[in-house]
């Protein structure tokens, strides 16, 4: 297996949520990332209005694959926890 993607109901009526995109170490830069991307995207919008998606502040490579596709960054997140 060279990547792994999932997309479903989201958190809202009429919304898919695209998660748990990956590639294999060993097989990444060369673009399957993207294309899984697309996939998704295109298997969502058969059944839903719309889709959200996230990922790490430091991921920079889906964040390089969001704003590929025109996704537009709407918020940010803070996690806290305690010592």
């Amino acid at each position: 297996m060279l990547a792994l993607g999932a997309t479903g109901p989201g958190g809202r009526p009429g919304e898919a949520g695209l998660d748990l995109i990956g590639v294999r170490p060993a097989q990444r830069g060369r673009g399957y990332g993207a294309r899984l991307h697309a996939h998704l995207l295109g298997v969502a919008a058969q059944t839903f209005a719309s889709h959200t998606g996230g990922t790490d502040a430091g991921n920079h490579a889906m964040r390089r694959t969001f704003e590929r596709s025109g996704s537009v960054l709407l918020s940010t997140q803070q996690y806290y926890r305690q010592h």
